[in-house]
């Protein structure tokens, strides 16, 4: 026993040494570029927001260095580090059981998020074509190799019949990555926005959420749409329901009302204090902020999460929402947005930057928050944290 404990040992000094020498050679763009391709995408704490701020801050060396990490294979020392990883499972040891610490595995979420990079980059990152073409094999999700190549020429007539195709004809999996990325590869609704629209009745619910969602990121210019809208607020699914609600108030104001009532209902059935359904997110809280005082009957389900140990992770959301609504400040609500400007999923800290940034001088008891995110590694979260740091003080960055 004496014996194997030693060879398990060794076995792990081994594998954690080349793991070294792999991070090493990996480290090769540069800072912008490296911190999109190391975004941990399984925690949820990434935004597309903050991705396009990091490819603005990187330049037109964005794409270059994009290119190469699509071009990037396993090295011997991946190799040997996979081999290690094996030997080890097979001898009982399951500290690494984890398939992160593979590197063939992080090797593939970093292609993955340099797809996404310049499938936001557009027609910008045309000539990255070859790389994402290399990649349509099962290593890489076809779905997101696709969606980037779209993206990198939307208005071509091929690229239009062809998604209008996959849209009214392709299986499962087609729909679903092209609904899941048809707002980002057409920024504005296009003219074949119809063949998605008839997806709102597609058998997948998944597809119908993916369609919700892109839908209503293109706001009241498509409120023609609410009548195959107002259906889905009943939808079976509870996938599909809060981003219909949503969705409907977000397109068409005046029917603030309606869709606040199909929010609070959801928020009620999806309480995590009373089920575990989990299908909500920040569609509560986006829609109220934007209605604002229209939102008023969703006070008593505000101040009742804001007071929840169930909702302390969206507290900051929660908070801003509270204000938006009511227009009062209060230390709870101050105290909840700082918090959440510091949560670890960048979607919650955005919306509470910018809650802290509207409210001003009466959220000065989240400078010392502000103050340690003006220091992240991240551009927009530093941005954003000066700006609110400028809004409560009114003073310059360099005299704080």
């Amino acid at each position: 026993m004496k014996s194997r404990g030693r060879w398990l040992t060794f076995g792990a000094i081994v594998f954690l040494t080349s793991s070294f020498f792999a991070v090493r050679q990996w480290r090769h763009a540069s800072t912008h570029v490296e911190t999109i391709l190391t975004t941990d995408y399984r925690r949820g704490a990434v935004s597309d927001e903050v991705v396009i701020a990091e490819l603005e801050a990187a330049g037109p060396v964005a794409v270059d260095e994009l290119r190469a990490e699509l071009r990037r294979e396993p090295t011997r020392v991946d190799r040997f580090q996979d081999q290690a990883l094996i030997w080890l499972r097979n001898q009982g040891y399951n500290g690494f059981s984890d398939p992160r610490w593979s590197p063939r595995w992080a090797l593939r979420l970093r292609k993955l998020h340099a797809l996404n990079a310049l499938l936001l980059l557009g027609e910008r990152a045309a000539a990255a074509r070859p790389e994402v073409q290399a990649l349509q094999s099962p290593s890489v999700e076809l779905g997101n190799a696709l969606s980037t190549l779209r993206a990198m020429s939307p208005n071509n007539p091929a690229t239009i019949s062809n998604a209008v195709a996959t849209l009214q004809r392709g299986g499962q999996p087609e729909r679903f990555y092209l609904t899941l990325s048809f707002a980002k590869i057409w920024t504005n609704p296009p003219p074949h926005l119809p063949s998605l629209v008839n997806l709102l009745k597609d058998p997948d619910d998944g597809v119908r959420s993916h369609a919700v969602r892109n839908l209503a990121s293109y706001g009241p210019v498509v409120s023609n749409i609410l009548p195959q809208l107002l259906p889905l607020l009943e939808d079976p699914s509870p996938k599909v329901r809060p981003q219909a609600a949503y969705a409907v108030g977000h397109i068409a104001p005046a029917e603030a009302p309606r869709a606040i009532r199909a929010m609070l209902a959801e928020q009620e059935a999806n309480d995590p204090a009373r089920a575990n359904v989990g299908w909500i997110d920040l569609e509560p809280y986006r829609l109220y902020v934007e209605l604002g005082p229209r939102a008023r009957a969703a006070v008593p389900r505000l101040e009742e999460e804001l007071t929840s140990q169930s909702y302390q992770m969206q507290a900051g959301p929660i908070a801003y929402a509270l204000w938006r609504v009511t227009g009062e400040t209060s230390p709870r609500i101050v105290e909840a947005l700082g918090k959440g400007a510091e949560s670890r999923l960048q979607r919650y800290q955005l919306l509470s930057l910018r809650g802290l940034k509207e409210i001003g001088p009466s959220a000065s008891n989240a400078v010392p928050a502000l103050q340690r995110i003006a220091r992240d590694h991240r551009v927009l979260l530093r941005r954003m944290a000066e700006e609110a740091l400028q809004s409560i003080t009114n003073l310059p960055a360099s005299t704080r």
